[in-house]
């Protein structure tokens, strides 16, 4: 179906609410969505800005933009913000693929609907689904990487109970995970208090030597940092645990520059004798940072360097435009219990259409929920270096 089709179908209307489907983004309507992102959303995200969004489309253009668009009396009052292609369904056992099949995927940026404060998103919600659903497979997957124990969508399907215009909720994982937060004081030396006070300790020790060594951090913010700022990264990425296990990832200079000319970007390497060993890739908005992607060189000599470059940023931020909230994202890291005050169940989740998929999600899920179990029997047992020695040397 050509993006000129998708543009040409009617749009529905339910009582006072009308829902389109967006997929030419105009200045005027960018325009009228920045308004509604900065001064009518109920929850504030940086994914509902349209900065981020044309930022996504420059790192993935071969996933254009679809806004299914609600609106009351012509002003916007919710909008699914995400990205649709073609993409493929992988059925596997942890690393090893079974299976590949197609299907048209929306991934929904931020991870919910974004509503207006003054509606019930339970109703602004449906009404994306219902238009969704007269569609047929227009869209027949939603991905939501970081789906919310207590977001609106959650709570809509009834925590996967529910149908919604015969979408169902289906969760990618075997089991919920967690999602840490802090709520951030004043001063970084308040923040030390509210930790226990042996972490304290080792934070305190971490910057000692820190210093004592001549380990340096360095900010990168602007535009014309980008390009510098990706080469460390890049240096840096192959020796990490991320790197090492799923491979390289997709990086894009102009993505990184658009979230910097909005002055969201805040990311932060840190180097041992000039040689960078450590890194971060995050964004600032609205007083909340987001530490999207940390990675360190584990041949690294200095000690813990991905803990060390945590707390030297932590510091710094404190010094300069401090936020309020320390967003750490999805994963129950011990580092991130050290300083989260707020912790969340979270989990992968998808909406989907047909039975054929709700039965392949499902059939994913207790696969990955017996391999789980297995795992955790082997390393009980204690055969799991023996694995892991195997699986390297195969």
């Amino acid at each position: 179906m050509t993006e000129a089709s998708l543009r040409d179908q009617p749009t529905h209307e339910t009582s006072e609410l009308r829902v389109e489907v967006v997929t030419d983004l105009r200045e005027s309507f960018v325009a009228e969505w920045a308004t509604f992102a900065k001064e009518r959303v109920l929850v504030k995200r940086l994914a509902y800005e349209p900065g981020f969004s044309q930022a996504e489309f420059a790192l993935h253009p071969e996933r254009p933009p679809y806004l299914v668009v609600v609106r009351r009396r012509g002003k916007i009052v919710a909008m699914a913000v995400g990205a649709r292609s073609r993409s493929p369904l992988i059925f596997s056992v942890s690393v090893i693929q079974i299976r590949k099949f197609r299907a048209w995927k929306l991934k929904v940026f931020g991870n919910d609907f974004a509503y207006d404060r003054d509606e019930d998103p339970k109703v602004l919600a449906r009404a994306i689904f219902e238009e969704l659903a007269t569609r047929g497979n227009e869209v027949e997957v939603l991905t939501f990487d970081e789906l919310f124990d207590d977001s609106v969508l959650y709570d809509l399907f009834k925590k996967g109970e529910a149908r919604v215009f015969g979408f169902s909720l289906e969760p990618t994982t075997a089991a919920p995970d967690v999602a840490h937060h802090a709520a951030l004081p004043k001063t970084f030396d308040a923040l030390l208090l509210q930790i226990p006070g042996d972490k304290r300790g080792r934070v305190r020790r971490l910057l000692r030597d820190a210093k004592a060594t001549g380990l340096v951090l360095e900010e990168f913010k602007t535009g014309d940092s980008v390009a510098r700022f990706l080469k460390f990264v890049e240096e840096i990425y192959p020796r990490t645990w991320q790197g090492r296990t799923f491979g390289p990832r997709v990086r894009n200079a102009r993505h990184l520059e658009i979230l910097a000319d909005h002055g969201w970007l805040r990311g932060f390497v840190l180097f041992e004798k000039e040689k960078a060993i450590a890194f971060v890739l995050g964004f600032q908005y609205d007083g909340t940072y987001i530490y999207e992607e940390p990675g360190y060189d584990s041949e690294a000599t200095a000690k813990s360097p991905g803990f060390t470059l945590l707390s030297m940023l932590l510091e710094h931020v404190f010094k300069e435009n401090p936020p309020t909230v320390f967003d750490f994202g999805f994963g129950d890291n011990q580092y991130k219990r050290v300083f989260s005050t707020e912790q969340v169940a979270v989990r992968a989740a998808v909406a989907v259409h047909t039975p054929f998929l709700r039965a392949l999600f499902r059939g994913q899920r207790v696969v990955t929920r017996v391999y789980d179990d297995v795992r955790k029997e082997v390393i009980r047992r204690g055969y799991d270096q023996k694995v892991r020695d195997f699986l390297k040397h195969r």
